[in-house]
């Protein structure tokens, strides 16, 4: 098991697994009734990062368990900031449980959530890769995009999500 470090690089399977598998499934979940809300939440910390990783890469629950704890006494003694989240999700039995689910489900393609919910996840994905693309062509051509560009951005921003999300055969 690779010990965490400040600055490590996470892939982005590992990025989008806690990104969209969780923390905007959590957003959207908590907010099931708001059919108006949108979202722009801020990348999680390298702490839940690096947890994110070893539950992508196969450790069991209880490894998982003893894994946050010992994070969390690592960081208590170092000294680093620990942002409220980040604290819960070390902490939290339930909250770490949830964690777990949602990225096992997520790297299985099967979420189990609502086609709404899966909807709103969906098109926060395509506003990311949508707003990420767009900030590429101004700062190379100093540019906004072309009404052409924007359909095309469109097309590769859904293709991107239903890539990255895989497939769904059934919703709750």
């Amino acid at each position: 098991m690779e010990d965490f470090q400040e600055g490590l690089q996470y892939s982005d399977e590992v990025i989008n697994a806690v990104r969209y598998g969780y923390q905007y499934r959590k957003k959207i979940e908590d907010n099931e009734n708001n059919n108006t809300l949108r979202y722009f939440l801020p990348f999680d910390s390298q702490v839940v990062l690096w947890l994110g990783k070893l539950i992508l890469d196969g450790l069991v629950w209880d490894a998982i368990k003893s894994s946050a704890k010992y994070l969390y006494d690592k960081l208590l003694k170092s000294g680093l900031p620990l942002d409220k989240q980040s604290k819960t999700r070390l902490t939290e039995e339930a909250e770490l449980e949830r964690f777990y689910t949602c990225l096992k489900e997520y790297q299985d393609h099967r979420m189990s959530i609502t086609k709404q919910q899966f909807e709103k996840i969906r098109e926060e994905i395509c506003a990311d890769y949508f707003a990420k693309e767009s900030m590429k062509i101004f700062e190379k051509e100093q540019k906004f995009p072309t009404y052409q560009e924007i359909l095309d951005l469109h097309i590769k921003a859904t293709k991107y999500a239903d890539d990255i999300l895989g497939r769904k055969d059934t919703f709750e």
